[in-house]
């Protein structure tokens, strides 16, 4: 956490101000927690939203340091992930095609 904590501002800086776009794939729930560790009022959003059962195929709209974007959540790709990780090979090529 600490880790975390001390790098949110920067990429906060990198999403906010150098960065053009306002479609994010982010995979996993750590993805996610940068946004609440550098906004924490987004917490109940993003807790609410990772609880659904959509969520992988849904998007999440935020205003992040008011900046509007739209998250498109993956699971965490690593194989240790038993649940999603044979499954995130589609999961990732529907996010693509519909962001195309």
């Amino acid at each position: 956490m600490k880790i975390k904590r001390r790098f949110a501002p920067i990429i906060a800086e990198i999403i906010v101000d150098r960065w053009t776009g306002h479609d994010m794939l982010t995979c996993g729930r750590v993805a996610l927690d940068w946004f609440r560790i550098a906004e924490p009022s987004l917490a109940p959003t993003l807790k609410a939203f990772w609880q659904r059962d959509d969520c992988f195929t849904s998007t999440l709209e935020i205003t992040f340091q008011g900046k509007r974007l739209r998250l498109h959540p993956l699971p965490h790709p690593s194989p240790l992930n038993a649940r999603w990780h044979k499954r995130f090979p589609d999961i990732l090529a529907a996010r693509l095609r519909a962001l195309r």
